[in-house]
């Protein structure tokens, strides 16, 4: 019986061991378990910090799955150490719309189509300023259009906002708003149009899908769509962003239940699937010299096509290569053409390549006596175009312009090379003279070039040998630069090989003739002047600039990395250093050029180095529901905020934004005292509007005050008073009605502690 028990005790736990390894092993749900596309959008936390890659993102407290696996939680406490965003003093916990892929962000504009789904719930707010916004359209905030249009929940309060009213008035979809009530909304553009569908009957999707979503629009001044604007710079966002802070929650910051949150249990966005129309490929035409290389630069349109790929070929590899992003290789003299070929469509563009060998005998034109014409800009003077460096340049506004070597004696040419500034294409032409006053014979048209220029890659022109002396550029436009300025860095003039004395003494491959440095010790490497080389990272400069106005006090520090005897040349002074290098105190605010060198032995390496002058702290603001929007232009981190001459906060933004009350005295200062101070009084009517305007009758005054009441004056264009009376403020609004008098321009004044007083339309 026992040896019966003990078998049937061990079945058993052999039976738990068995089906204990059987048993599922569920892996936990997270967010991107739910989203259509997790590479497709990034996240901001309550923390302020951002995260791009949500794929597999384990669950956190802001940002998880709900314990019954449907639906993603945005959840943000008030917290004291709360983190927000540039522009904002808000906290959220929200999605922001990248492309498909996730590389970089998105951007649109309102032409097209343009959808974004959301199946969501909102179940909770703060304490004190229970505002909350739950699906957004973000546009270009230069323009003044930044919360587009935003679904937007204040208490039991549900409306459409537009940039908080500036666009246009807010719109209501129910004033009833139960929190948790599970809803769908569809925010569409269609070519300016902005449309709102919204539904809680859980049957939005399949109305929209199947083309009949009509009796679910949020419908606004008798039109299906509730905004008609155009603008750029727009993407989604979807989620939770709480409209409080720490500051406006006060007491109850930290308080554990004082928190937004937002429940998401489907979205997507959609976008119109252009097909490409065309492609660019640019510039034109470029010239190369042999093993140098050229990055093409390659359009696709539009660029919201669905397949922006392309290939690239070239038509002799013998001359020129091209990689799969465009970079170009100058394999040996001749020409190549590189052509562009989309994936989608097959349209292509082409680029001629011209590639020519490094001249080999010297630049005729270095160092030699030059004229140009009009009035150079500052120290950018001619004879900068003749200086062998192609940091420097010669400057000077307005078309045509001209430059005229003198090569000090007749020689016999074949070939010039110009070095632009910024990679511009100017257009030019080169004549020469054996005299100077006498006429010029033109041995360059290049008055069409669509040809850029590098550093190493000048425009290089080829001709027949010509004997001259004078060699003259004029310069007649540019294909693509628009500005006024001429500037061109360095042109160069090469004789005819024959001609050259091919004596190189020291053996380093550049001829006496041209060698700076005769006595270059063999097996060092020198540049196209036969002196030796220093490493590219040699020197290492820093510049301090103006630490307050008007101090002059500047500061040039050179460290180098080799010892060796050097000289410095500031400002027409020569300054001896070796290993511990130099400093050079109490200089004057401009700019300035220095050279170094060790003297015999090396070429100057000149820079051009600026001595800033101190700033004063300078900027603009602007107010927008009790909220100071302010954009430090000038001034040093980090900003020190005060209010009514109490400290605020420290901020290293130079735009940021804070809750303000009527009357306050804002002050701005930066790490210097000596800066100076941004100051603001707050003046909440400066700055208002009466909207629309101009209006058939009815106008909505923002009258930021805590007065239930105002009094309010109409006069007409004669100063006549047509209306006085008293008016409710509702929501910081007031509702003028203008219906019952003719048409006209009329000055309206509120009666406050003063008078303001602002100009209307009535049509």
């Amino acid at each position: 019986m026992k040896k019966q028990l003990k078998n049937h005790i061990h079945f058993f736990l052999l039976s738990i061991l068995l089906t204990s390894f059987i048993l599922p092993i569920t892996a936990q749900v997270v967010p991107s378990d739910l989203m259509k596309n997790c590479n497709q959008w990034k996240i901001t936390y309550p923390t302020g910090e951002e995260d791009k890659t949500l794929c597999d993102e384990p669950n956190n407290e802001f940002f998880y799955v709900n314990d019954t696996n449907n639906a993603i939680v945005f959840r943000a406490p008030i917290r004291s150490d709360n983190g927000t965003t540039p522009n904002s003093s808000n906290i959220r916990s929200e999605l922001r719309e990248r492309v498909a892929d996730g590389t970089v962000d998105i951007y649109w504009t309102t032409e097209g189509s343009h959808m974004v789904y959301v199946k969501q719930a909102i179940t909770h707010l703060p304490i004190n300023k229970p505002h909350l916004v739950a699906t957004q359209i973000h546009g270009n905030k230069d323009d003044g259009i930044d919360d587009a249009m935003v679904m937007r929940l204040e208490n039991s309060h549900l409306f459409l906002s537009f940039n908080g009213g500036q666009l246009r008035d807010e719109i209501t979809i129910k004033s009833n708003y139960s929190l948790g009530t599970i809803h769908e909304v569809i925010f569409l553009v269609v070519d300016g149009k902005h449309y709102c569908y919204y539904a809680e009957d859980g049957n939005l999707l399949n109305a929209y899908t199947s083309g009949d979503p009509t009796s679910y629009l949020i419908k606004a001044d008798g039109n299906d769509f509730v905004m008609d604007l155009n603008y750029d710079q727009s993407y989604f966002k979807v989620g939770n962003y709480t409209q409080s802070n720490a500051d406006e929650e006060g007491s109850d910051t930290d308080n554990p239940t004082n928190y937004g949150e937002v429940l998401v249990y489907d979205f997507y966005v959609e976008h119109d699937e252009d097909n490409v129309s065309s492609v660019e490929l640019s510039p034109t035409t470029i010239d190369l010299l042999t093993n140098n290389t050229y990055q093409l630069s390659t359009s696709v349109k539009p660029t919201n096509a669905v397949d922006v790929g392309v290939s690239y070929s070239s038509s002799n590899i013998n001359v020129a290569t091209v990689d799969t992003n465009g970079l170009v290789t100058a394999v040996s003299e001749g020409s190549a053409t590189i052509t562009v070929t989309t994936n989608d469509g097959g349209f292509t563009d082409t680029t001629e390549i011209n590639v020519v060998d490094l001249a080999i005998v010297p630049n005729l034109a270095l160092n030699k006596s030059i004229t140009g014409t009009g009035t150079a800009d500052g120290d950018n003077v001619a004879t900068n175009l003749v200086d062998g460096l192609t940091t420097t340049r010669w400057s000077v506004s307005g078309y045509p312009q001209t430059a005229t070597i003198d090569l000090g004696s007749i020689s016999k040419i074949d070939r010039t090379e110009l070095v632009t500034y910024s990679e511009r294409d100017y257009q030019y032409t080169i004549a020469v003279s054996n005299t100077e006053n006498d006429t010029y014979t033109q041995i360059v048209d290049r008055s069409q070039n669509t040809s850029p220029t590098t550093e190493q890659n000048p425009n290089i022109n080829l001709f027949s040998e010509i004997e001259a002396r004078f060699v003259k550029i004029t310069v007649t436009g540019s294909e693509t630069y628009t500005g006024d300025w001429i500037s061109l860095s360095e042109l160069r003039v090469f004789g005819v090989e024959g001609d050259i004395d091919e004596t190189d003494g020291d053996g380093d491959g550049i001829l006496d003739q041209n060698d700076n440095c005769p006595n270059t010790p063999s097996g060092v490497s020198v540049d196209a002047f036969g002196c030796e080389l220093l490493s590219s990272n040699n020197f290492n400069i820093e510049i301090i600039g103006e630490t307050c106005p008007g101090e002059n006090n500047g500061q040039l520090i050179v460290s180098p990395n080799e010892t060796r005897d050097y000289q410095l040349t500031f400002n027409g002074e020569n300054y001896g250093f070796s290993t511990e290098g130099i400093t050079i105190e109490n200089i004057a605010t401009g700019t300035y050029e220095i050279c170094i060198e060790v003297v015999g032995v090396t070429s100057p390496y000149c820079y051009v180095i600026e001595i800033a002058e101190a700033t004063e702290i300078s900027g603009k603001s602007n107010i927008e529901n009790k909220q100071l929007y302010v954009q430090v232009s000038e001034g040093t981190l980090p900003y020190r905020v005060f209010v009514n001459g109490s400290f605020k906060f420290e901020t290293f933004q130079n735009d940021f934004n804070f809750e303000v009350n009527q009357g306050d005295l804002i002050e701005v200062k930066t790490k210097n005292e000596c800066e100076g101070i941004f100051s603001k009084e707050i003046e909440f009517f400066e700055l208002a509007s009466i909207y629309p305007n101009p209006s058939q009758g009815m106008f909505s005054i923002p009258v930021l005050t805590t007065n239930k009441k105002v009094e309010i004056s109409v006069y007409n264009s004669t100063s006549q008073l047509v209306l006085s009376n008293t008016f409710k403020v509702q929501n910081s609004i007031v509702q003028l009605d203008l219906s019952h008098i003719k048409k006209g321009v009329y000055f309206v004044k509120i009666h406050l502690d003063k008078e303001y007083q602002f100009k209307i339309i009535k049509n």
